[in-house]
This record gives C-alpha cells, structure tokens and sequence, in this order.
C-alpha cells in the first residue's frame, strides 16, 4: 500500500524528525511505500504575533555574562536550520512543494502534538488534522497528542470540526491520558494508547551511523533542551555543580544553552549516539525523556508546570517516575540512581507487540 503520514515533519525538532523517521520505517518494514503528507493552513489564519516592544523587551533579557556566547550560537542556530533541511530531504524525501494525500491508500495521522487544539497555533485548527481527508480509503490516527491544550482551548466552532473529523477516523490511536479524555468526550470512542513510535523503532542501524559520524571521547553530560528553555539559576546550578563534580563536560543539544560548555549541531542518529554515550543526561522535553530512557541511561527530566501534562504522564506510563525532577536540589541523587531498566524495556517490548497488533487490525 501508499502510506501517507501526516505528522510534523517539516518542524526542525529532533524529536520531530525521529518520530516521522521511525514511523516511515515501521510502515516500510510492513511492506509499504511511504509519502508525507503536510499539514493544511486554515484559510484567512494568522497566528498572533508579539509587537515590536514585546520583542525588544525580551531580547534585553539575553543581554547578560553570556552575550557574547549567544551570538555566537546564533549562527549555530541557522547552521541547525540547513542541516534539518538535507535530513528531512534525504531521509523523509521531503520536497520544497505542499505535499498531499492523493494517491494514498491510507493515511496515518501521527506521532507528535499533531491534535493540537489551541486555536493560535501555526495552522488554526482544521478537520485534516483531526480524520477528514476525503478521497483516502483508511484514515487513522497512532499516538497522537493534543500536548497541554484541550477544549477549553477551542471554541464552539472548533469542536464541532474536530469532532466531526474525529469520527471519520477508521481507528483512533492516542499517547497520552489528557488526548485519551479529549477523543473520549467528543466522540464517546475510547481510543488504544499506543506508544511513541521512538520508543517502537529500534534505531540499531541508525545509532551505528551516528557513531560513525563521531562522538566525544571524553566524559560529557548531555543537556537537551530547546533553545534557552532551562534558564532557572537555581537549575542551571545543580547541572553545573553536577558536571563540575563528576568532571564532565557539558554538552547543548536540540537548541543552545550558553552557559554549556558546548553547542552540538549534529545529525538526529548522531544525536542518538550521543545520548547512548554520554554518562548521563538532564531534560526537559518528551522526546529527551523518550531517548534518554529508550537507550538506558542514567538521566534526570525536569517537570515543571509548562511541561508536566506531557512529562507526568509520561514517566508513569513508562514506570519511570523516579527520574522526575521536581525540584533542582534532587538532581545530584536522580541521576546517581543505578537504575535497572529490565522492566522497561520489557514494558516496551510488550508496547511494541500491541503498537504492531493495531496497525494489523487496521489492515495495514
């Protein structure tokens, strides 16, 4: 079959990037041919932008010890930007054109916050997000994600499209327990929770590329993040002090964090074998979590209001709640945790074996 997969694919996010790769490769293993398909714009929508004030005032923000070395990832930053343009062209076969659903003999909604309901998002809100796709034999959803918004984010006309697209779903897959109550309201289906396909994807081919295109011979701590999301002194002193301790260079991925040693700007496999090397890792993000736990490593999730809807659940599910840190004072002891990842990686093998078992019941 012609696989489409709409997702968020053209976001320049490693998390992003890996989970469209590894949902392509598990369509391809199935014997598929596999297409993106891009998210369609609402007519006439134009997400809020800040004023000029509002950006100068936040700019003075950055003006501080680490001006210097800001400006001089900034150029990492745009050097970020092209590289996420040869990977997802050469490993997505993403084209400069709008890709679309014609042809397809199904299409597979996912992974991602693709069910976003906030209505100030990039898109507006839309049925093709949601399951309309007209034209398309199959139309399926598989761990997608609404993230922190629900209904209360949208208006009354919001909701009857995205209910009425939920319900030409031909099967509703969610990740989470907040998109799991969101589909269940409006459309009284229960939907399976599956898990993201980075967990379901081995990777073993791609992490070897990864460490082929190299990674650091001396001791590092890995700290992934977007750009300038940990900025809380009190949380940029337990890392610092942490690393400072254990003698390990401190290492920026996924956006820069100036008060790091360093800013990697590497391939998505490259960044995955960074992680499987590094002595330990300090997130904030899912994806961070999802690669820091998948490769069994010693790492410590920050969870703060802004995140804990996606980390919470997350962590629990994974029956990996003890690496949440609420509170900077515990990282030292989080990450020092000899943790034993039998039954994790039993959970997600089980998952695996259940994410499969739904695309067969699909019919794909």
């Amino acid at each position: 079959m012609k696989i489409g997969i709409l997702s968020m694919q053209r976001i320049p996010n490693y998390g992003s990037f890996l989970q469209s790769f590894a949902l392509k490769k598990l369509m391809e293993q199935r014997g598929h041919t596999v297409t993106y398909v891009d998210i369609e714009r609402k007519k006439g929508h134009c997400p809020p932008k800040k004023s000029k004030l509002q950006q100068k005032l936040e700019k003075l923000k950055y003006v501080d010890k680490y001006f210097f070395r800001r400006m001089k990832d900034s150029e990492k930053n745009k050097q970020m930007s092209v590289m996420f343009r040869e990977v997802q062209n050469s490993y997505l076969g993403l084209t400069s054109e709008n890709m679309a659903s014609d042809g397809c003999d199904a299409v597979i909604i996912g992974s991602d916050e693709i069910f976003n309901c906030s209505p100030d998002s990039f898109w507006g809100i839309t049925g093709q997000r949601f399951g309309d796709i007209p034209g398309v034999p199959v139309v399926m959803s598989y761990a997608a994600s609404c993230g922190y918004t629900g209904l209360d984010d949208m208006s009354t006309g919001d909701k009857a499209v995205v209910k009425s697209a939920l319900r030409k779903l031909s099967a509703v897959s969610v990740r989470d327990e907040n998109t799991r109550a969101l589909v269940k309201k409006l459309t009284g289906v229960e939907p399976e929770q599956n898990l993201d396909p980075v967990l379901i994807y081995g990777f073993e081919d791609e992490i070897a590329l990864g460490e082929k295109q190299g990674v650091p011979s001396y001791p590092y701590m890995v700290v992934y993040a977007y750009h300038n999301r940990i900025d809380s002194k009190k949380e940029i002193n337990a890392i610092i002090n942490y690393a400072k301790k254990h003698n390990l260079k401190t290492i920026a991925i996924g956006g820069s964090l100036p008060w790091c040693d360093e800013f990697a700007v590497i391939s998505p496999f490259q960044v995955l074998a960074y992680f499987k090397h590094a002595e330990c890792i300090v997130t904030d993000t899912f994806h961070g979590t999802v690669m820091a736990a998948k490769l069994n490593r010693p790492f410590g999730a920050f969870v703060r209001d802004s995140n804990k809807n996606k980390l919470d659940d997350l962590l629990n599910r994974l029956g990996i709640d003890s690496h949440k840190v609420s509170n900077p004072d515990m990282l030292e002891k989080i990450l020092d945790i000899n943790y034993d990842y039998a039954s994790f990686n039993a959970f997600v093998e089980s998952e695996r074996d259940h994410a499969l078992g739904y695309f067969e019941k699909a019919g794909l």
